[in-house]
């Protein structure tokens, strides 16, 4: 029984990317929830029902706590006018956008995007949103951040709206 149940570990193990304790997110062994652009859109409209009002990201610098593998509502809060965006996820894993997953999902967001808010893309591809220099990755808990204090207008989380 014992042997089986360490099979079973292993298996979830392998599977989740769980490596010495710590989490990562693992290109081939994503969960097709993380690729759908659309949840991103209905997290937004539920964000905007329950405060009865749009994020401002509009000259704000943000700092997202937790946003998962495909960088939650950085590329949304960009196309919005944040004038920079930091990006805190501990399993972050820079693989994952470097799959033509990602770039699927990529272009399919800012359709989303547009379609939802009218806001056309002036990014070609996912290269140049990068190489603007706005979203800044951190792979760190949130104890610290190593950001300067005073240095974010706003904290969001994309989990607390997928887990509410």
């Amino acid at each position: 029984m014992l042997s089986l149940i360490k099979r079973r570990i292993k298996t979830v193990l392998n599977a989740t990317g769980i490596r010495n304790g710590r989490f990562n997110y693992h290109p081939d062994r994503l969960d097709s929830k993380h690729f759908d652009s659309a949840k991103l859109i209905d997290r937004r409209l539920r964000y905007e029902q329950a405060t009865g009002r749009r994020p401002v990201w509009t000259g704000k610098r943000v700092l997202e706590l937790g946003g998962g593998p495909v960088l939650g509502w950085a590329i949304l809060a960009i196309l919005e006018g944040a004038t920079k965006y930091y990006f805190l996820e501990p399993a972050f894993n820079p693989d994952v956008l470097k799959t033509d997953r990602f770039q699927k999902y990529f272009r399919e967001h800012l359709l989303h995007i547009k379609i939802s808010t009218g806001i056309e893309s002036p990014y070609g591809c996912f290269d140049d949103l990068i190489a603007d220099d706005r979203i800044v990755i951190l792979k760190t808990g949130a104890e610290d951040t190593g950001l300067p204090a005073a240095s974010v207008d706003t904290i969001v989380s994309n989990s607390f709206f997928e887990h509410a």
